[in-house]
């Protein structure tokens, strides 16, 4: 039966850091299932969802401390169980794009959490345009049977209206 293990990397970014981290899983024995990368000013970070036997799990529990210390990384691993969908019977992805201010994703999150969507995702990032520093958002989310979509739609342009939103959407997708 099939183990599931989350592990979480930190880290000062350099070439072949995700190869190093995906070559100890392999050797392991254990399978990716799914994994997020990104970076954060000068800072690495790696979210990964591995899967195998239980003497292949214990491995990576054993091995990835020494490799963490070995690359200089801040490491995370949690044991859990393989992820189930919910049928869900809408995906939405909601953007804006608006002067940075502090709270925004904030009051959009706490917009998603009132309105009982499970969001998914969330992808922020600032650029400057026109000397002024702006923040561009995108949060993927599912909705279930009782959410009526227009009401959210409607809902979601007030939010963006009140925030200054130079630019949203929000996009509905059928499951």
């Amino acid at each position: 039966m099939s183990q599931h293990l989350v592990v979480t990397a930190v880290g000062s970014n350099r070439p072949g850091i995700v190869n190093q981290l995906t070559q100890l899983v392999s050797s392991c024995g254990c399978n990716i299932v799914d994994s997020r990368m990104a970076l954060f000013g000068s800072e690495f970070t790696l979210i990964m969802l591995v899967a195998g036997t239980h003497n292949a799990i214990i491995q990576i529990e054993t091995r990835l401390p020494a490799t963490a210390q070995e690359l200089q990384l801040l490491t995370v691993m949690k044991k859990t169980s393989r992820h189930e969908l919910i049928d869900y019977s809408h995906a939405a992805v909601l953007q804006l794009t608006l002067p940075d201010a502090t709270g925004v994703i904030s009051k959009v999150t706490q917009f998603i959490s009132d309105h009982q969507m499970n969001m998914v995702s969330l992808k922020s990032n600032l650029f400057t345009k026109n000397n002024i520093e702006m923040l561009h958002a995108e949060f993927d989310v599912k909705l279930n049977q009782t959410h009526q979509p227009e009401q959210i739609e409607q809902a979601f342009a007030q939010l963006c209206q009140e925030l200054g939103s130079e630019q949203f959407n929000l996009q509905i997708l059928s499951n």
